[in-house]
């Protein structure tokens, strides 16, 4: 048995000797086409080629994969869907169904050479199943064997942190759970999540301060998780309070001149947010000569204008509940 690619015995390969008359080519190229011939052997005496004739091996669809895997809520709001490679492949297609028919399934998305896929739509509670087809250029062939796969909404967050002794802010803190892509927090006055108030939409830092909390209540907070697919339970509820306390009175470590110039400084006052600053003509706070908010750092530069004189200067600290005293006022000459 003799075989080539073009209708040239000459250069034909030898494929054998064959005792029937029957042969079986086994390793031929997909989609070549192949001249064969036959000899004859007798005696040890070889005939002359037969006529030729020519074979081709078609190009068919692949086989199935051997398997597919479904992820059962391990990946959140989305379901990973992974199989084996198939020899020939050049890509696959990925159908769904919502049973273990695959008859009943639909067709999802056609992917490259690659073995694995993150189905990103599917719905909270839904069982699925997934299918997967090979594909190469003669087409897409049969259904592999299914796999059931869910997705989930992210899981409870435990209680959060909350601050009860802050008058600027109610400070609300939790760890992150799993699943959640981001947070929303509620609030109540009473500890009923039903009736809550979302003041949070789309937190991914996990805290929170809210500066709009009302003073010397109890307030509830809860915090729910999020992702693609929806929201999950609320926490349990943690109670964060915010006194309407005024800061203290700053006190003033430094204070000194330059030619037009005043400099303060002074040390952080608990609960302070930012800083006023007055200057007098005379140890009287009502005898204003300027006053200024310095916000929440700790020296201020005031431009007083004028040299040759002196000046009668003091600090109050500032909140959201409010001002503190001022500061015992000091005296300081611009030169």
């Amino acid at each position: 048995m003799y075989r080539h690619t073009s209708n040239n015995f000459a250069s034909a390969s030898y494929l054998g000797l064959v005792y029937a008359a029957v042969f079986e080519d086994s390793d031929p190229a997909v989609g070549t086409t192949y001249y064969y011939w036959v000899t004859t052997v007798k005696n040890l005496l070889e005939s002359d080629p037969s006529a030729p004739d020519t074979g081709v091996r078609p190009l068919v669809p692949p086989p199935p994969p051997a398997y597919v895997s479904a992820t059962d809520g391990t990946s959140g709001d989305v379901i990973g869907v992974t199989w084996p490679s198939v020899s020939g492949a050049t890509g696959y297609e990925i159908w769904r169904g919502l049973s273990s028919d695959s008859a009943s399934a639909s067709f999802l998305a056609d992917v490259g050479a690659v073995t694995s896929y993150d189905d990103d739509s599917p719905t909270d509670g839904t069982n699925y199943w997934y299918f997967i087809k090979a594909v190469n250029a003669a087409g897409a062939g049969d259904f592999s064997a299914g796999d059931m796969g869910y997705a989930v909404v992210p899981y409870q967050p435990a209680m959060p942190s909350t601050s009860v002794d802050n008058p600027n802010y109610v400070r609300v803190t939790w760890l992150g759970t799993t699943h959640a892509r981001h947070y929303s927090v509620w609030r109540n006055t009473v500890d009923n999540f039903a009736t809550a108030v979302e003041i949070e939409t789309d937190n991914t830092s996990l805290a929170y301060d809210d500066v709009d909390a009302p003073f010397d209540q109890n307030l509830y907070y809860w915090i729910v998780a999020h992702n693609d697919l929806g929201a999950g339970p609320e926490s349990p509820s943690a109670v964060g309070y915010s006194p309407e306390t005024p800061p203290a009175v700053p006190f003033i470590s430094n204070l000194f001149a330059g030619t037009g110039v005043v400099i303060i400084q002074w040390a952080q006052a608990l609960n302070a947010t930012d800083y006023e600053f007055i200057a007098c003509y005379s140890n009287d706070v009502a005898d204003v000569a300027g006053q200024e908010l310095t916000g929440d750092g700790t020296e201020y530069i005031w431009p007083a204008g004028v040299s040759g004189v002196t000046f009668w200067v003091g600090l109050r600290s500032v909140n959201r509940a409010g001002a503190s005293a001022w500061s015992s006022l000091l005296t300081v000459y611009v030169p």
